[in-house]
């Protein structure tokens, strides 16, 4: 194996692990703050990466210019969905709330 072949190869394993890193931090930060399992976590950062894609290439921005704005995309995003579920579930089913019927 050569010199820049495994510099590349350990360039990219680094990567790809600090991007698994970031996507656990954000759950955990979620989870711990919202004590809410997102389960559309990763369905987030893949729309993140669309947003980018269609504002980086279809939009013809400036790539910093469009990940801030993705960015600022997917804050939206994510603060609308906690409002418009998260926060009327959390509301709605509290810790006393029993899922029996009773009569």
């Amino acid at each position: 194996m050569s010199p820049g072949l495994f510099i590349q190869l350990l360039v990219n394993a680094l990567t790809i692990g600090s991007i698994y890193i970031l996507m656990v931090l954000g759950l955990d930060i979620i989870l711990r703050g919202t004590k809410i399992l997102n389960f559309a976590h990763g369905q987030l950062y893949m729309l993140g990466a669309y947003v980018l894609l269609l504002f980086f290439q279809t939009l013809h921005l400036n790539f910093a210019l469009a990940l801030i704005l993705s960015g600022a995309t997917l804050a939206l995003t994510g603060a609308l969905s906690y409002l418009g579920v998260f926060a009327v579930l959390s509301r709605r089913f509290t810790v006393s709330t029993t899922f029996s019927y009773r009569v």
